[in-house]
Order: structure tokens, then sequence, then C-alpha cells
């Protein structure tokens, strides 16, 4: 391969996970898919990187099934019927049907290098006026700015990281970016760029369930239908634009589909790689929405702006010095508005598409310092529950047991 198209994401070893047997290993991005059903968990540096890299493999899977049928026939769902019919055959089967997942990321590959003169992975080729960061500023779980050092690092190399580490930070970086890089350019009128905020998923109170093995793990969070029970529409993940987007800090609608706003752009970013290590990056704000009632998102827990006279309402995000069953309301009717990920596995109970089963809750989030411009924490937290506490039929020990809290 030439020194510009280097490390493809469907073949390169690069995402870590832990097996049964409690080894931790890295595997490509296929192998994270047709294998999710031998694979434990996720098992990546931090919890929030974990969830980045689970809604990047979501974004694959909500790609192919709002496409293609398991057999890999063109299909388009149009109800929740058959968001749930399909839910159940992949479940039912206990892994995910290999062909035309393959099938699809083949068509892809020149999507998925890391190292591309044309279109590298979440990347923009050339920056003009950007700003610069070394190799600390990228890794996540020690996030070091160039003039605040870092005493203490549980790593010999802080000023270059490998092309696998690389790829996780960048993903990362996407959803959890501060707020610290200047604008460098102005909006047509000439007036200031609006502030795009810290990173997507910075913004969220994080929730997801967690099965027994990655492949349960997906499918609890493969939410199929918004809260009417409507399918959502094929979308166009950001591997698939042959052309990477430049506009700096811009706002664009509501994403319609999943797998639009599990891979938004919300950085324009730029990896400086020498000798086969990333020294660096280059940044710029990137695209942004308006977060209020956005409910397309599936994966937060929500709270009221009591600013607005409207009933609008925001992301939540989780407070560091409040475990998660001290904050059971916000799992259920109790709260006013149900993480999108619970609403789904109550419908397919109803359904009876699964099985009353233990539901582990994960939850995970950035604490930011002053106007998000630095980050001062990582929050992560469990709790396990039966599932079908989160139904009707569990409301009145939902109500015990908010009074009890």
């Amino acid at each position: 391969m030439t020194d510009n198209i280097a490390f493809n994401l469907l073949d390169e070893k690069w995402i870590l996970v832990a097996k049964d047997d409690g080894r931790t290993e890295a595997v490509s991005l296929k192998e994270a898919l047709m294998s999710s059903h031998q694979i434990r968990c996720l098992a990546n540096e931090v919890a929030t990187l974990d969830f980045a890299l689970l809604r990047l493999l979501l974004a694959v899977l909500h790609t192919v099934f709002t496409r293609w049928d398991v057999d890999g026939m063109p299909h388009e769902m149009e109800s929740g019927e058959e968001a749930t019919d399909l839910w159940a055959s992949i479940w039912d089967s206990g892994r995910f049907p290999e062909k035309v997942i393959l099938d699809y990321l083949e068509t892809q590959r020149d999507g998925f290098w890391l190292i591309h003169p044309e279109r590298p992975f979440y990347q923009v080729p050339t920056l003009g006026k950007a700003t610069d960061y070394d190799a600390p500023k990228l890794i996540g779980d020690i996030s070091q700015s160039g003039n605040k050092l870092r005493l203490f690092c549980g790593r010999e190399d802080r000023q270059s990281v490998s092309l696998p580490e690389a790829a996780r930070w960048l993903v990362y970086l996407h959803g959890y970016d501060d707020t610290s890089a200047k604008p460098k350019g102005k909006a047509d009128d000439g007036s200031k760029l609006p502030s795009p905020g810290a990173g997507y998923l910075g913004k969220l109170g994080l929730i997801a369930l967690y099965g027994e093995n990655l492949f349960q793990t997906l499918m609890y969070n493969f939410v199929l239908t918004d809260e009417q029970m409507e399918p959502f529409p094929p979308g166009i993940p950001a591997w698939e634009k042959l052309t990477p987007d430049t506009r700096e800090r811009n706002r664009i609608p509501l994403p319609a589909s999943m797998a639009e706003l599990f891979t938004i752009q919300n950085r324009r970013v730029a990896l400086v790689v020498r000798d086969g290590r990333v020294e660096g990056y280059r940044l710029l704000g990137g695209d942004f929405f308006d977060t209020e009632n956005a409910f397309i998102e599936p994966m937060t827990t929500w709270r009221i702006d009591k600013s607005s006279k409207m009933e609008h309402w925001k992301p939540r995000r989780h407070m560091p010095e409040k475990q998660l069953w001290r904050d059971f309301s916000v799992l259920v009717s109790k709260s006013g508005r149900v993480p999108g990920v619970l609403h789904w596995i109550v419908y397919l109970r109803q359904e009876r598409k699964l099985a009353s089963f233990q539901a582990n809750v994960m939850i995970a989030g950035i604490a930011y310092g002053d106007k998000d411009f630095f980050v001062d924490g990582i929050i992560s937290d469990n709790l396990s529950i039966n599932a079908d506490l989160l139904t009707k039929l569990g409301e009145a020990w939902q109500n015990r047991i908010v009074d009890v809290l």
C-alpha cells in the first residue's frame, strides 16, 4: 500500500474487546460485528470511548438494515411491525447475518482508510487555518493540553500514538471534544461563527443496555423506530460521502436517520502522521444542531428546560456526585420522558419479541470545566434491574422505588 493510503479500519485491528476468557484483544471493525456473539464486551481505555465505538458499530447496522433485509434483498421498513419482525429475526439467530453486512462494507472500503489523500475516515484531508494540537490532547484518557502537563500518566510515549490508538481517539474526538478551539473564519455576512459547543456526545447523559455478549449489547441498543413506532428512514453515514465537508461551525438540521446521527462530524480534523505514528492533529468546529427536543436521540436521559415558557426538553448530563441507583427516576416514566433505548425495549417486550431479562443499564458522560473549555473527568456507572420493571406492569414498583429514594 502506498504511503498516503494506509490502515483500513475494516481489516486492521484497532477496537479493543474483552473475550469470554477475560483476555483483551484488538479486532477489526468487521470482526467486531461478525464475531460479536463471541465477544463479551467492548473494553477500550474509558467507558465514554466504548459508547462512541458502540454507536459507530450501530451506524453500520442501521445503514445496512434500513436498505436490505437479512437475506440481502432490497427492503425499506414501512411500519413498526416490520421493524420489530426484522429485529426479532436477527435476535433469534443469535448472530448478525454475515453476507449482507460484509457485502455492504466491501462497497464502502474506500471510506474506511485512516490515511487517504482525498477522503480519510472521519477527517478532512487538508485544513487551511485551524487549531493545532499535539498528540497528548488527542489521547482521551489523559487529554493533556500543551500548557498544563499531567505529572502522572500510565504511558511511556506521550508525544505520538500508534495508528490503531489514533483511530479510536479520532472517533472519541468527534464525540467529546472540548470548546478550547477558536474559530478561524467568519460567517458569510462577516459576523462571528456560532459556537458548536462541546462534542455532541459530551452534551448527552449517555445511557445504554449491556447484554451477556457484544451481539446482545448491540441488539438491545439497535432502536429501529421513533416514539410513534415509525421506522427511521435510510440515511447517509459519514463514510459514504465522497467529498468531506469543510464548512467551519456548520449548523445543520436535526438528522432524520440514525446512520447520520451516529456519525455526525462534529469537528473537522486532520491527523498529523509521521513515520507511521500520529504526532498531533489540526482541528476546526464542524457540524452541530440544536439538541432541544431532539427526540431522535435514543441514548440519553432528558430534563425540562425551565428557562423556556414552552415545554422544551434538553439532554440531561449525568452528575458526577449522583450514583445511578439514586437517579432511578430518569429511567422510568415518572421523570416524564424515558430514554429511547429503554422505550424500545419496553416496546419489544409488549410485542413479545423479547423474553423477560435482567437489564444491565450503563451510563457514561464527560464532566467539563468552565464553559466546557476543558475535560474535568469521566463519569460511568451501571445498574441491573428486571426489564419488566420498566413496563406498565412495573409501574406500582416504580412508584415505590422513587418514593423511597
